[in-house]
C-alpha cells in the first residue's frame, strides 16, 4: 500500500508497549518501520521508555538510517499495574503536534483499544488510519468469545485500511465484520533471511536441530524434546523462552534422559539470533 506511492509519506507508528522487552512483535515492528524508512518514507515510532538502556538499533541488529526516528512519551506500564490512558492522551497530543509541523501523513496502529480511542478524534486529526491485525477476539477462534467483538467492529468500520499477514485471515475478518468496502491488504512478515553455515559439529557427524520462538505449552517444543529419544546422533538447540517454560522443559528433557543433548539459550537479543542459529542443520517451526 505505502510502497506504491510516488511521494514519501510521514508514517506515525504507534506502539503502547516497551521496545527491547524480549517480545517477538517488537522485532516485527522495528523491521517493518526500518523497511519503510529504507524505501524513502519518514517513519516515527511513538512509544514509551524502552525496557533496556542498550542502543536500540544495535539491539535489533539494525543500522541507524535517515528518516527513522523513535519518539518517547510517558507510559505507565509495570508488572503490577498499567494505565493505558496515560499513553493514549500523550499519544494524541504528540500526533497533534506532529500534524501542525506537517510531519504526519498517516497513523499506523496495531492495538485495537488505542485505535478506538484515537478514532474518536478523527475530525480533529484529519489523518488516515491503518491498522495491522494478527488476531481476532471472535467465537470462530476462541470458544469463549462472541461472534463479533464490539471494539474490533467499531475500529474496522472506521479505519481507512487493514493490514494482515495471511489471505485466509483477511477473508475471515471481512466476512465476520462485513467490511468488504474497507481495503484489506496482505504484507509479508518482517522476517530476516539468513545463511546457514557449516561448523565443527557437522564435521564430527553430529546433526543439530534448531528451534527459535516461544516455549509455551502447545507450541510443540515438548514433542520435539520427546522426539530426541529417537534421534541419538542429534542435538537440539532452543533459542527463546522465559525461565518458567525453560524449567518445565528441562524437567521433561531429564525425564526422557535427553538433557545432555538439549541446550537452552534462553532469550537472545534479535541482533544476535542469526549468529546463534547458524549452527543448525535444520530449523523446526
Amino acid at each position: 500500500m505505502l510502497m506504491k506511492l510516488r511521494q514519501p509519506l510521514s508514517v506515525i507508528y504507534l506502539h503502547n508497549q516497551r521496545l527491547m522487552g524480549g517480545k517477538a512483535h517488537d522485532i516485527v515492528i522495528m523491521r517493518t518501520c526500518y523497511a519503510l524508512a529504507k524505501i524513502g518514507h519518514r517513519v516515527k515510532i511513538i512509544t514509551g521508555r524502552p525496557a533496556s538502556d542498550k542502543d536500540i538499533f544495535e539491539y535489533y541488529g539494525l543500522n541507524p538510517i535517515p528518516g527513522f526516528e523513535i519518539i518517547r512519551i510517558p507510559m505507565w506500564r509495570s508488572r503490577i499495574f498499567s494505565w493505558h490512558a496515560v499513553f493514549n492522551i500523550f499519544c494524541l497530543l504528540k500526533i497533534i503536534e506532529l500534524k501542525k509541523k506537517n510531519a504526519a501523513d498517516i497513523i499506523y496502529l496495531r492495538e485495537i483499544k488505542l485505535a478506538r480511542f484515537l478514532l474518536n478524534f478523527r475530525q480533529l486529526l484529519r489523518l488516515p488510519f491503518a491498522i495491522e491485525i494478527h488476531d481476532l477476539k471472535i467465537k470462530k477462534f476462541y470458544e469463549s468469545c462472541p461472534e463479533k467483538n464490539r471494539d474490533e467492529d467499531y475500529v474496522f468500520r472506521r479505519v481507512n485500511g487493514i493490514i494482515v499477514l495471511l489471505d485466509t485471515f483477511g477473508k475471515i475478518l471481512q466476512e465476520t465484520y462485513k467490511i468488504s468496502g474497507i481495503p484489506t491488504v496482505k504484507v509479508p512478515l518482517a522476517a530476516e533471511k539468513i545463511p546457514f553455515e557449516c561448523n565443527d559439529c557437522r564435521k564430527s557427524g553430529q546433526k543439530i536441530i534448531g528451534y527459535i520462538g516461544r516455549l509455551y505449552p502447545m507450541q510443540g517444543v515438548d514433542l520435539l524434546i520427546e522426539a530426541m529419544r529417537y534421534l541419538p546422533d542429534a542435538r537440539l538447540s532452543i533459542i527463546g523462552g522465559g525461565e518458567g517454560d525453560m524449567t518445565r522443559l528441562k524437567r521433561l528433557a531429564a525425564g526422557k534422559k535427553v538433557e545432555a543433548r538439549v541446550y537452552f539459550h534462553g532469550f537472545v537479543s534479535p541482533g544476535m539470533v542469526s549468529e546463534k542459529a547458524k549452527e543448525a542443520d535444520v530449523m523446526v517451526i
